[in-house]
């Protein structure tokens, strides 16, 4: 027998033997494909080879050393549509294609106080609720400097994001701003007063460190080493009814000119500036319209990107509606929509605008207080909630514009207000202070709406100003 035969008998036996059990008993086996001859390397013989089958088997206790291409134990192409008890050996390089249906994590028990900037990638089955709070007055007071009472302390103010900065009107037409920044021991002033002839608006920047001070003319102020310096030049106002506001970064600031399109016209506009290092630069003017505006320009608010600007006015009828427009102003100038309201003894809408820009809060002539919210290329109004006859003097919001605070000194009250999804809801009693006369000339609220700051007056034989802050204290459960 020559010695290829001989491996093919050796092969073949080893088929029969592998084709009975442990004991000894033959196995019935499935039908396999035959093998006729096998590969055997060029230098042995292969002519008068017969032609072998091998006994059929069951695969063997070990795999084999070249595994069959098309082995049952190897991964599909495509996944189960039953996973499998068990995780696989080798885990996929590469993330599910698909997210699951269902979050990793469970979700915990009690809400976050307050809601996340941005909406978590996967949203809840229901909104967060804001949880129940009281407004607690803080034992940090601010005072009128003065010996003497100073009873128009306070007629205007303007607090830092995080409310730790607030910046103080006081004065008539040749008053000053001060500036305080709270510490272990209270208030204190940082800075010299600002002079403030015929001040028309203060507004801080939300890190404290600009200052807008509209006076005959706008100046743009920065804190450095411990004093106010003036950021550039005036800015002209050229009115001395107007209003102004700046951007987060300190770089944009937008001047309302209500009547100053022409000598004899009562038509406003409203110009922009960008300060670019040295000089602030007139970058854009929006006017009013001949037809339709009447005071354009006589309140405003700008974004915190100084794209957007909602500006208010009247319409040239005695019995127009007053309104308030909104642009973009980035590149050019666009509108992006309008809201009316019923005119009443001669006010003006008096807008408030979020720092995104997507969020609108205005006071009406008629004392209403109505919200909108800019979505799918319009302005959507969210009103739901809010008071119907509170008549507040003053509207603000918080940074993403979902808290309001509205103050009316006539009743000496505080109101705040959060969105519960499209529904505004009072948080907490109402602020006020049985010492305080007044309260409400003006309010502001922290970015987190979690502090609330308003000015009033203390009686001291004659009237003086006072700042009084709030903070926003979670109420316990009842067991």
């Amino acid at each position: 027998m020559n010695f290829a035969l001989a491996c093919q008998v050796f092969l073949a036996s080893f088929a029969l033997v592998s084709a009975h059990d442990t004991r000894g008993r033959r196995l019935r086996l499935p039908k396999r494909v035959k093998i006729t001859k096998m590969d055997l390397p060029e230098f042995m013989p292969t002519e008068d080879l017969p032609e072998i089958t091998p006994t059929e088997y069951l695969p063997t206790e070990f795999p084999s050393l070249t595994p069959d291409s098309e082995s049952l134990e190897l991964a599909s192409e495509s996944t189960s549509l039953v996973p499998s008890d068990a995780p696989s050996m080798v885990p996929s390089d590469a993330p599910s294609m698909v997210p699951s249906d269902a979050p990793s994590m469970v979700p915990s028990d009690a809400p976050s106080m307050i809601p996340s900037d941005a909406p978590s990638m996967v949203p809840s089955p229901s909104p967060t609720p804001w949880p129940d709070v009281k407004w607690a007055p803080t034992l940090n007071d601010i005072n009128s400097p003065g010996e003497a009472p100073d009873f128009l302390f306070g007629s205007t103010l303007s607090m830092s994001k995080d409310g730790s900065i607030v910046a103080v009107l006081t004065g008539g037409f040749n008053g000053t701003v001060s500036v305080y920044e709270i510490n272990s021991d209270g208030w204190a002033q940082i800075g010299e007063p600002i002079p403030a002839i015929n001040n028309q608006g203060i507004q801080l920047t939300p890190d404290g460190t600009d200052l807008l001070v509209h006076g005959l003319d706008a100046q743009v102020f920065q804190f450095v080493d411990n004093a106010w310096i003036q950021v550039g030049e005036d800015i002209p106002s050229q009115s001395t009814d107007s209003s102004s506001s700046i951007s987060d970064d300190g770089l944009t600031v937008a001047i309302g000119l209500p009547g100053a399109t022409t000598l004899f016209s009562s038509v406003g506009s409203v110009e922009v500036y960008s300060f670019d290092g040295s000089a602030w630069n007139l970058i854009r003017t929006i006017d009013g319209d001949e037809s339709d505006d009447r005071n354009f320009g006589r309140h405003l608010s700008l974004s915190g990107d100084g794209n957007t600007l909602s500006v208010s006015g009247r319409g040239t009828s005695s019995i127009a509606n007053v309104y308030v427009k909104t642009y973009h102003i980035a590149d050019t100038v666009y509108l992006l929509g309008r809201q009316d309201a019923a005119p009443n003894n001669g006010n003006y809408i008096v807008p408030s605008l979020s720092r995104d820009g997507s969020r609108l809060a205005i006071l009406d002539p008629a004392g209403k207080v109505r919200s909108f919210k800019f979505e799918a290329a319009e302005w959507k109004e969210v009103s739901n909630g809010l008071p119907e006859s509170f008549d507040p003097r003053v509207v603000r919001g918080s940074t993403d514009g979902t808290s309001l605070i509205m103050c009316n000194p006539n009743l000496g009250t505080v109101k705040v207000f959060a969105l519960d999804e499209e529904t505004w809801v009072e948080r907490g009693e109402d602020i006020g202070d049985a010492e305080i006369v007044l309260l409400g000339r003006d309010c502001a609220l922290s970015g987190d709406g979690s502090m609330a700051v308003a000015s009033g007056w203390i009686m001291k034989g004659t009237a003086d100003g006072v700042i009084g802050f709030w903070q926003a204290e979670v109420v316990a459960d009842a067991e």
